[in-house]
């Protein structure tokens, strides 16, 4: 289970970061492009999930003669979307570190704007950027900032975890 769990969860990580990385290069990172860049980001976090169904399935596979519990689905998922989350982390780090230095006061700042120029009343636009001040401030924290990447792709994680185990849960007769 173990194999498994390794393999599949460094490729459900190792395409999370290829993606982001890949849209990065293609899309680029100017404000003008953060909408785009979410629509690909939020998709290539969907469609790298989808290695949680393999690897329940491999592991399900690799034992004919065994039940596949929901539970056991569970373990397995849940393993690889940890594993998958934290690489997506580490690569979020190096971007923020390594790449675009800028990215969250950038990201602030068009946040921002965008809540400004929303037509919204005076009274949601102000408690809008209440909001936002308060969440950048949590933000500037780089250990806080890690573990909100970390827990959109493990949510999402979660997500597919429940629906693979449950769609290949299965019992043996005998």
């Amino acid at each position: 289970m173990k194999t498994y769990i390794s393999k599949y969860g460094l490729i459900y990580g190792l395409a999370l970061a290829i993606g982001f990385y890949a849209s990065y290069l293609m899309i680029g990172n100017s404000s003008e492009d953060y909408t785009k860049s979410e629509i690909v980001g939020y998709s290539v976090m969907i469609l790298s999930s989808l290695s949680i169904y393999f690897a329940i399935k491999a592991y399900k596979d690799s034992m004919p003669n065994q039940a596949m519990t929901f539970v056991k689905g569970l373990q397995i998922g849940g393993a690889v979307s940890f594993i998958g989350s934290f690489v997506f982390a580490v690569y979020n780090w190096l971007f923020v570190n390594v790449l675009e230095p800028d990215f969250i006061e950038a990201y602030i700042q068009y946040s921002e704007k965008q809540i400004r120029e929303s037509g919204a009343s005076i009274e949601t636009i102000n408690l809008q950027l209440q909001e936002l001040s308060a969440y950048a401030e949590l933000m500037e924290s780089e250990v806080f900032y890690l573990f909100i990447m970390f827990m959109t792709v493990f949510v999402i994680g979660v997500f597919f975890t429940l629906a693979s185990a449950a769609i290949l849960k299965t019992k043996i007769e005998g």
